[in-house]
């Protein structure tokens, strides 16, 4: 029996853990026979249809999420025409919550409804007929079949890279990898599916650091843990984050979704030890409402949260993302504007605007009508407005998110946002008004030097002072690139004796700027004042803990 596991990634760099696990825990001798597919959204139709037949395979299994659910299923269907006689089993939180829906419609002979692996395994012990397999869904003589199981205890599933000795052997260079050390969430927020997942599950610890070994002697360039609350057990938590520190390969990046509120001193003190660079965390605070997070059952102590963001920005050895979401029950636009330049004002290394999306499964999406909310009735399922935003309000927010991208999120123009943000009453308007103006959101695809040329243009209109202009946009952009990529009414050459004079060395990745304001002071947190000031460049060392900044530099 020759079984094909395929799926979409969003990205290339994405990689697929659903599909690994599957794999891993099929019977002894089946895995071997076992292939992985993997193309990404950007791939044509066409393109998963021929892969998937020149592979002729008997079964087919599809891991289903909102970013591929159409394309997959689209494809089954097309497959079936050619086809015929192969079985296609679909799982993932697309088709699970809605298994009758997805058997009647489309080109699916069974839909896993529960946790895969051990579920899948079985059915291959069963030759896919599902009779006697709890845990899946499925259609005969009209009527359909969905017998229950419960989720299995995580030390009885196998390490999804238990035979995977490098990168390579699974064609995963280049690529992000995924791992859970825990299953299920203690909360229960109306827009998410993870409060579906019952109560949390852990792995051992014992069994956690044997894994993470494993990963890690591979030494990817990052590791994406998957669980939803990473620290929603202190000790848990605390246990892998210094296990990690202590085991440290020098090169991987940790990446995990952690609650801020929930931050001790004791755990502070211990990220403090970490290497710049090992470890990026992942906060939503989702709204600054606090009407909106109980209507969302989203539990958060704002205050705590803000301070131990503080903190963390402070250790400078850690990526901070933060969220926020758009089209939340009583937040209305002057509301989000509110919560916006709350978290602004924390300056994390990225400050992400999520838009509202009715999941499958969400009890959100269960009591939209309560709220007036419209979405889109195809994946993702995007909220189009509610009892408190009309869909202008989200386009125009949408707008902002696409300026936050550029010139934000990106690193490449901190300086110059921040300059020109202090002549609005506060960033959102600041960011409304660029993201109107040059308008943003359109879909435009800008050369770097449009960007600029734009930037510039926008910012006389506001501050009237080329010079400083000048010099907030040249350092900048020599924070990304070097200078002789610089549009030419941004240069300015340094002459070779100063560079003497200095003791600049010669050759090398490095580069010398002269600036007549204090630029660094200004984007470190000081004051922008005239004065000659010059800025040695080295484009050899990049800083560890991600910032959008691709070089070092200091004051000569």
């Amino acid at each position: 029996m020759k079984i094909l596991l395929f799926t979409l990634n969003a990205k290339y760099i994405h990689s697929s853990l659903a599909l690994r696990s599957l794999r891993a825990n099929l019977p002894e001798g089946v895995d071997a026979s076992c292939e992985i597919l993997e193309l990404t959204i950007n791939n044509r139709p066409e393109d998963a249809l021929q892969a998937i037949y020149m592979r002729k395979p008997d079964v087919l299994g599809l891991s289903c999420y909102i970013w591929n659910v159409r394309m997959l299923l689209e494809t089954a269907g097309e497959l079936k025409k050619i086809l015929p006689q192969v079985k296609i089993v679909a799982g993932g939180p697309e088709v699970q919550y809605c298994a009758e829906e997805i058997l009647r419609n489309y080109k699916i002979d069974i839909v896993v409804t529960g946790e895969g692996e051990e579920i899948f395994a079985q059915l291959v012990k069963n030759g896919f007929d599902p009779h006697y397999v709890g845990g899946v869904a499925y259609l005969e003589n009209g009527r359909l079949y969905s017998p229950p199981t419960l989720p299995p205890e995580l030390g009885r599933i196998r390490f999804a890279y238990e035979n995977i000795k490098t990168l390579a052997d699974d064609n995963l260079e280049n690529r992000i990898l995924y791992y859970e050390a825990s299953r299920g969430c203690p909360h229960t927020c109306a827009y998410c599916m993870s409060a579906m997942a019952g109560a949390v599950r852990r792995l051992s610890l014992e069994s956690a650091f044997r894994q993470l070994d494993a990963l890690t002697a591979m030494k990817p360039a990052q590791i994406k843990f998957v669980d939803r609350t990473f620290n929603s057990d202190k000790h848990h938590a605390s246990e892998i984050w210094r296990y990690l520190i202590k085991n440290d390969n020098s090169v991987t990046n940790f990446h995990f979704e952690v609650t801020g509120w929930s931050l001790g001193a004791d755990d502070l003190a211990l990220l403090k030890t970490a290497r710049p660079g090992l470890f990026q965390f992942e906060i939503g605070v989702q709204s600054t409402n606090p009407q909106t997070l109980a209507e969302i059952k989203r539990p958060n102590n704002l205050k705590k949260t803000y301070a131990n963001v503080r903190k963390l920005l402070k250790l400078r050895n850690i990526h901070i993302h933060l969220d926020l979401i758009v089209g939340l029950p009583y937040e209305g636009f002057r509301s989000f504007r509110d919560s916006f330049n709350t978290v602004y004002s924390l300056n994390p290394h990225m400050l992400q605007l999520g838009f509202l999306k009715l999941l499958k499964g969400s009890s959100l999406r269960a009591c939209a009508e309560k709220y007036n909310i419209t979405y889109k009735s195809y994946a993702p399922y995007e909220a189009l407005s509610t009892a408190w935003l009309t869909f202008g309000d989200i386009l125009r927010l949408k707008r902002i998110e696409d300026a936050l991208e550029v010139c934000y999120n990106s690193g490449r123009f901190r300086g110059v946002v921040r300059f020109l943000a202090q002549f609005y009453e506060s960033p959102f308007d600041f960011y409304d008004d660029m993201a109107q103006r040059l308008k943003f959101g359109e879909g435009a695809n800008r050369s770097r030097s449009r960007l600029v040329q734009e930037l510039y243009d926008f910012g006389i209109t506001i501050c009237n002072d080329a010079v400083v202009l000048q010099n907030l946009l040249r350092f900048d952009l020599c924070l990304n690139e070097s200078p002789r990529a610089l549009p030419c009414w941004l240069r300015d050459d340094v002459p070779t004796d100063v560079k003497k004079k200095l003791g600049v060395p010669k050759g090398g990745n490095i580069a010398l700027e002269k600036f007549s304001y204090t630029v660094s002071d200004w984007l470190e947190g000081g004051t922008l004042v005239l004065r000659e000031t010059y800025i040695l460049f080295d484009y050899s060392n990049r800083p560890p803990v991600s910032e959008g900044i691709n070089c070092e530099y200091r004051k000569l």
